[in-house]
């Protein structure tokens, strides 16, 4: 009889699984993060039910949906490279609004360690796969991906841009904002979702690798 070890999910499990409540402070304060420090926030920001958090320059602020509708890769370039994954709770601080970091870790390199929760085929069923990740559960109307922007992931070797808009006959939905992601094809033919930003009003949430597609019907017949 062997004994069985319960052993504590890694940071990038964890970021991993997770919806991610994006929020905003100086790119002075983002070089000094580390947990224990207590992080000023520049609004708007919202918490997060599950205390995970995205955290980007304010100078890029809500411009991030922006980078994404523009297809920037230069700017979503500083953004992994100066963003921080941050475990911890948001509290006030006299007039100040701030982060109490738990945990933190660089976007870009954290990125890089992480798994995609779904391996998923691009066939026909890639549609419902994806939409119905528990990951992607986080605005009221909006989903992650639809026919056009699964489309562009799977003909391009780089997507930046809407994965899914407001269907066009959904005219009680007109106000709901577009769903964005980024998206690349990985060495082994696999299209690797790297992140996915909903907005909902002011409030964005990211969610990372959240799927791998492997090449199947869908794809081949779009080459």
């Amino acid at each position: 009889m062997h004994a069985i070890q319960d052993t504590e999910p890694t940071l990038a499990e964890v970021f991993g699984a997770l919806p991610l409540s994006i929020v905003y402070a100086r790119r002075a304060d983002l070089a000094a993060l580390q947990p224990g420090a207590r992080v000023p926030l520049t609004p708007p920001f919202h918490v997060s039910d599950d205390d995970a958090y995205l955290v980007v320059p304010d100078d890029v602020g809500l411009g991030l949906v922006d980078v994404f509708a523009r297809a920037d890769e230069a700017a979503l370039s500083d953004v992994l490279r100066t963003g921080a994954l941050v475990l911890g709770v948001i509290e006030r601080d006299g007039r100040a609004t701030v982060l109490e970091v738990d945990e933190a870790a660089r976007l870009g390199p954290m990125l890089g360690q992480m798994r995609y929760a779904l391996e998923q085929s691009a066939d026909d069923e890639a549609l419902d796969a994806l939409n119905a990740l528990e990951q992607a559960q986080v605005t009221v109307a909006s989903e992650l991906v639809d026919e056009a922007g699964l489309d562009a992931m799977l003909e391009h070797v780089q997507h930046i841009g809407p994965s899914w808009r407001v269907p066009a006959h959904r005219k009680d939905l007109a106000e709901v904002d577009p769903t964005h992601a980024w998206s690349r094809r990985l060495p082994d033919g696999r299209v690797g979702i790297e992140m996915v930003v909903f907005q909902e009003y002011e409030e964005l949430v990211a969610v990372l690798r959240p799927a791998a597609l492997r090449p199947g019907i869908r794809s081949l017949r779009r080459v």
